[in-house]
């Protein structure tokens, strides 16, 4: 189908945009992936019945903990926000560990989990070449990726936000659709009901 197509040309253009790991070039893959997503939401021949989309609730095998990648989760909401999805943490009870999660409209999942993970890759390329540095305190290292990291999403952040100045007509086709947001408040509500029912009552 025509729509289908799109789906895939945006896909591609966004690979194709990511073979640099240079951090403004990612910045530009990510905004003209967003652009091509808005561009073909605004088609009305793309617009489906609600009845035939389908909801996507996925880890994709990203994981951080506060100590060694504290931006991962920023990112993650970042980047949900701005591909039409929600974000979310799996994690253990007990664990320090916590892997990412993306809540969103199929063909919106699709292209949010692989603009995240072309984001995440870039940001630790640059940190991979960080803790090849000799003579530094593993503290000193582990401080500098993390700042490389809020520096990429803080970044990242302002180029989105100006991109949205320019371009107000997508307000009402790039958004967080109901079916979306339910699925996160109940997802929310059930992590809070979980952990209420794990905390010891006080003796």
């Amino acid at each position: 189908s025509i729509r289908r197509q799109r789906q895939m040309c945006i896909r591609d253009r966004l690979l194709a945009l990511a073979e640099s790991p240079y951090e403004e070039e990612a910045k530009a893959a990510l905004l003209q992936a967003r652009r091509l997503m808005a561009e073909h939401k605004l088609m009305p021949e793309d617009i489906e019945p609600q009845e035939n989309k389908k909801v996507i609730q996925e880890c994709v095998g990203v994981t951080c903990t506060k100590l060694s990648s504290p931006w991962t989760v920023y990112l993650s909401t970042l980047i949900a926000a701005h591909y039409c999805c929600r974000p979310y943490r799996s994690s253990v009870h007990g664990s320090k560990i916590s892997e990412i999660g993306f809540i969103g409209m199929e063909d919106d999942f699709k292209l949010c989990k692989l603009a995240f993970l072309y984001a995440y890759d870039c940001v630790a390329s640059r940190c991979r070449q960080i803790r090849t540095q000799k003579g530094c305190p593993a503290k000193t290292l582990r401080e500098m990726c993390n700042s490389y990291g809020w520096g990429f999403c803080r970044g990242l952040s302002a180029a989105f936000q100006k991109q949205e100045a320019e371009h107000q007509e997508w307000g009402l086709v790039m958004v967080v659709p109901q079916a979306v947001e339910d699925l996160s408040i109940r997802r929310q509500r059930q992590m809070c009901i979980r952990d209420r029912s794990r905390t010891p009552f006080p003796k």
